[in-house]
């Protein structure tokens, strides 16, 4: 800077203005005076005082120039997130608002499907209507847990706790079996009659998309899925043979849209979205999720959330499958 410069500036003035003083006196033009012998001293001492004051300076410099793009970095960074922050509302709102619209003409068809399938006298006919309405429901599966994420992820949906047994908890997973059935493999559930108050809805959905995972990767052996309670946790497990989970890719599978196997030629259909809204329910109600490889081969999803305090209606033989019906605006 200009400051630091004119520091220099003047220390070099009175250093040359000492030394052609001396060297006038030696040869007699200028005046002999009392300290002549220090003259050069008294230069040199100046001039190292004027450069240290132009060196403080220059440091003073430094520092604030390194203040000044901190605090740019700062806005920057600042910015930036604000900026991710408003996009990811941005993506959430348009994700609720087009599963919205998507799930209104699924409902529609698949209404219409399930009464041509009851007015249906021919066999073939009604083969085809069964596996339209399948897909269907599936499809309008994947669009209700969008929104279900959605609203997790915004801080809604959480509060429908009721009291219920273990063997309620670890219902409606007819399907499954049905499926595991097809495969050849064995599907077996334990629960109990000890009761416990939880969100059961988002429990039975983080329930259901694990032993979705099991019986997508386990052609052979058996699923077992297991609930249990000390008095302050529910504790949910899922044990199949599968493959098991590769080394390295857990964290990518807990991720959002992330499956083990991506293409046209993966061998399990979704939409990546299973585990990721397990963990994010498990999150929601203050709980834990964990993919565990076991001994024998094959993984333990094991489920683990708080049992709440308070006290609740009690819940009905048929009311796990109610729960199913909610969808969050």
């Amino acid at each position: 800077g200009h400051k630091p410069a004119r520091w220099f500036l003047v220390a070099w003035a009175v250093l040359c203005a000492s030394a052609a003083y001396s060297a006038l006196s030696s040869v007699g033009i200028a005046p002999l005076i009392g300290f002549q012998g220090g003259l050069m001293g008294v230069g040199a001492a100046a001039e190292g005082t004027l450069l240290s004051f132009a060196l403080a300076d220059g440091i003073r410099r430094l520092r604030a120039e390194r203040r000044a793009a901190r605090r740019k970095a700062e806005h920057a960074q600042r910015d930036m997130l604000e900026a991710q922050l408003s996009a990811q509302k941005q993506k959430g709102a348009f994700l609720s608002m087009m599963s919205h619209e998507l799930r209104t003409p699924l409902s529609q068809v698949l209404g219409i499907t399930q009464l041509l399938e009851l007015t249906e006298e021919d066999d073939d006919r009604r083969e085809q209507l069964i596996l339209v309405r399948r897909g269907g429901t599936d499809l309008l599966t994947m669009i209700d847990d969008m929104l279900l994420f959605t609203a997790l992820r915004e801080g809604r949906g959480l509060g429908l706790v009721a009291d219920c047994s273990l063997d309620q908890v670890v219902d409606a997973l007819d399907r499954y079996r049905a499926i595991a059935a097809d495969r050849g493999t064995g599907f077996l559930v334990h629960g109990g009659s000890e009761r416990v108050a939880v969100d059961l809805f988002l429990v039975q959905r983080a329930i259901a998309h694990l032993v979705d995972n099991a019986v997508k990767h386990t052609t052979s052996g058996q699923i077992e899925v297991r609930a249990c309670t000390d008095g302050e946790h529910l504790t949910v497990e899922i044990r199949d043979e599968g493959p098991g989970i590769p080394d390295g890719k857990l964290d990518a599978l807990l991720s959002l849209f992330s499956q083990d196997q991506r293409g046209m030629t993966r061998s399990t259909a979704g939409i990546g979205l299973g585990l990721s809204m397990c963990r994010t329910i498990a999150e929601a109600l203050d709980g834990t999720l964990e993919l565990l490889p076991r001994p024998s081969g094959g993984t333990c999803a094991r489920l683990v959330v708080p049992v709440s305090a308070r006290e609740y209606g009690n819940v009905g033989v048929g009311a796990s499958e109610g729960a199913n019906d909610r969808i969050v605006a």
